[in-house]
């Protein structure tokens, strides 16, 4: 989508819809569906936070000067389809605690 397209949209009033256009303008458009591997990702990331001292206060969030979820994206990135343990593997690698 360009910045400069106008973009029809179709709302729905009760039983009424109506045609409106909207100038977009940078504006990224959002991907059709959430990514499966997003949810799947987050929750591990959340199982291994407690298993390695959240709770405790003792878990560290920044590793190497990135977070842990953009560590956690970079692997889901460069491995597309990547299974949960294999992920858990790489976590475990990149963790400095």
């Amino acid at each position: 989508m360009s910045n400069d397209v106008n973009s029809l949209f179709l709302f729905t009033v009760g039983e009424r819809q109506t045609d409106r256009k909207f100038k977009i303008q940078g504006l990224t458009p959002f991907p059709t569906r959430p990514d499966p591997f997003s949810y799947v990702g987050k929750n591990l990331l959340n199982r291994f936070r407690q298993e390695h001292g959240y709770k405790e206060g003792t878990y560290t969030k920044v590793w190497n000067g990135r977070e842990d979820n953009v560590v956690m994206q970079e692997i889901l990135s460069a491995r597309p389809g990547i299974d949960p343990e294999e992920l858990y593997a790489k976590l475990e690698a990149e963790y400095p605690g």
